[in-house]
């Protein structure tokens, strides 16, 4: 009798160790979902910055460039 008392309490530690390994399973492969979804939006926002800064950069230069030889026509016209 004991013995298949034992064997009953194992079944069930079995099932529920197997259902704890499960959700620690779920679990981490949710949070490593969300970091990795973090990262990228994180990636993402600062190659959208980066590109942002070097757009700026171009656009000042250029026009930078723009208004030195408006500037240098005028000069040399009067």
């Amino acid at each position: 009798m004991n013995y298949k008392k034992d064997l009953n309490s194992y079944s069930m530690y079995s099932g529920l160790s197997h259902i704890l390994r499960n959700r620690w399973r779920c679990i981490l492969r949710t949070t490593t979902g969300l970091v990795l979804l973090r990262l990228k939006r994180t990636c993402e926002e600062w190659i959208l910055a980066l590109s942002f800064c070097i757009c700026s950069h171009l656009i000042v230069q250029y026009s930078s460039n723009v208004w030195s030889g408006f500037q240098h026509s005028i000069n040399s016209t009067f």
